[in-house]
């Protein structure tokens, strides 16, 4: 059971021969996180067993603390000894006192932590950081592992695919025409300078080669890829519609014409 936003840690216990079952749970996280890295402190609430359940409990009657039993079976000229599981004890050769004043809210107790979640730059969405024995305590089990799957929330500007990040950067009819000046804030605040020259078609790619994600294992770093939209008025008035036919003439036969 986890809320909040973390230090590891946790109680050893005398070896045991069975292990409890490993924890999973989303820790999700922003895009910038991923970016630069981050350790995120995050509340743990488990359960425990009593430290001192020793005292809570007697030796099973029915195995006398053996944990086993010997039953015998007959079958025709044979007689056969199987040995199970003390049925009362599981097999603990212990049974509770039942009320106990050295644990008076029973076998288990509630635990609170905190845990320190280590984000590294660039770890992909998916992956999993890891807390040895931090899951909930059973009687006669080492607890299991406990295991935060990083989930990447959606950002406002960008899209990760591997390594890249993509923007979607809205121009005007005139920056198609004319050209684009713009600039991107980056997951680390800084402003990327997008920089196009010319004529930009709707859907056109612009790479910034070291603009993307770190990249987790190398020390690579991806692009930003940004693909132009162009927001094209709703309506024009007179005066632009003269302009625009001034300039590149009443149609496509009249543009024809001109070229030849």
């Amino acid at each position: 059971d986890f809320f909040g936003g973390g230090g590891g840690g946790g109680r050893k216990r005398g070896k045991q021969e069975k292990r409890g079952p490993d924890v999973t749970v989303p820790l999700y996280v922003s895009l910038e996180t991923i970016y630069n890295g981050e350790v995120i402190e995050v509340a743990q609430r488990r359960q425990v067993v009593c430290d001192q359940w020793e005292e809570c409990e007697k030796k099973c009657p029915k195995c006398g603390g053996q944990g086993i039993i010997i039953q015998t079976v007959r079958a025709m000229n044979f007689i056969q000894r199987i040995q199970t599981a003390c049925p009362e004890c599981g097999g603990r050769g212990k049974i509770s006192k039942g009320s106990c004043d050295a644990c008076p809210q029973g076998q288990f107790e509630t635990e609170e932590s905190d845990l320190l979640v280590d984000v590294e730059k660039g770890v992909p969405d998916g992956h999993s950081i890891g807390f040895d024995g931090r899951a909930d305590e059973n009687a006669d089990h080492t607890p299991g592992n406990l295991y935060f799957k990083v989930k990447t929330l959606p950002h406002i500007r960008f899209e990760r695919q591997g390594d890249d990040l993509h923007h979607r950067m809205a121009i005007s009819l005139g920056e198609s025409l004319l050209g684009v000046d713009r600039k991107v804030e980056q997951l680390d605040g800084r402003n990327v300078s997008v920089k196009k020259d010319g004529i930009t078609k709707p859907m056109t790619t612009m790479t910034i080669p070291g603009e993307g994600m770190p990249n987790h294992d190398t020390s690579g770093t991806g692009a930003m890829i940004v693909t132009f939209w162009v927001d094209f008025p709703d309506s024009l008035s007179t005066d632009q519609l003269r302009m625009i036919q001034q300039a590149f003439g009443t149609g496509g036969q009249g543009a024809e014409d001109e070229e030849l």
